[in-house]
């Protein structure tokens, strides 16, 4: 008598991990600011003009209206200005006066720059950090520079991926906020390493998902964000039921 027996066959599973790494370089980039400084009225012609930037490529131009007589400037750099304004001014004003005019006129106009008032001077920071024009500086009809000065303390520069580029890009969105969105998104949420390039900064992911991770950078006091630059690690799998805890 010869025994029988059969063979079931049961299905076996078991994750796989398929690693992606991605590394990525980023340079800080940095908001302009530029420093406009006024004459008094005594040494203003009727009708000089400023035209200022946003980063968006937005302007404003403003132009020194005396005593109420004056008119609006003819310069074609005048008239394609996305706002005009007039700096209301009187004979005998100081330059201190000239300046607190000019921020009136233009505060909450212009959108995304913050005006500071400093004596004769008005800084002008953007709030968002990315390449900017400068400002134009013109008399009423464009052909001389007038009588308002500017100064460009820290030029507008936009953030880059210095290593990276192919696998992801770069948006920063505000001082020391960096979101970087991957080419490919991963099927689940990767593990990161991040570390400063930029001496006396503290970088760390605040959020991450399969598609996008947001890096924010501190000084060693912690406190609000600052610009830095950094290097991050990220290592994901393609497979929906990678190892992982």
């Amino acid at each position: 008598m010869t025994a029988g027996y059969s063979v079931r066959k049961f299905p076996i599973k078991s994750p796989q991990f398929k690693p992606r790494l991605m590394t990525f370089g980023v340079t800080t980039g940095h908001a302009q600011v530029e420093t406009l400084t006024f004459p008094a009225v005594a040494g203003a012609t009727q009708g000089d003009f400023v035209v200022l930037y946003n980063e968006a490529g937005q302007s404003i131009a403003a132009y020194i209206d005396i005593d109420a007589a004056g008119t609006a400037p003819t310069s074609p750099l005048y008239t394609a200005a996305t706002y005009k304004v007039a700096i209301s001014v009187a004979t005998g004003d100081l330059a201190a006066a000239v300046a607190t005019a000019f921020r009136t006129a233009v505060n909450g106009v212009l959108p995304d720059v913050t005006f500071t008032l400093a004596s004769a001077t008005c800084i002008c920071t953007q709030d968002i950090v990315g390449d900017c024009s400068n400002a134009v500086l013109k008399n009423s009809d464009g052909t001389g520079v007038g009588s308002i000065t500017n100064s460009v303390g820290t030029e507008g520069l936009a953030a880059v991926m210095t290593t990276g580029g192919y696998d992801g890009t770069l948006t920063q969105t505000a001082t020391g906020v960096y979101t970087i969105t991957f080419e490919r998104p991963f099927l689940r949420i990767p593990e990161y390493g991040i570390t400063t390039v930029t001496d006396n900064r503290v970088p760390r992911i605040s959020s991450g998902t399969v598609s996008t991770l947001v890096v924010e950078v501190s000084n060693l006091s912690g406190g609000a964000t600052i610009d830095g630059s950094f290097h991050v690690l990220v290592v994901g799998s393609d497979a929906k039921d990678a190892i992982r805890g």
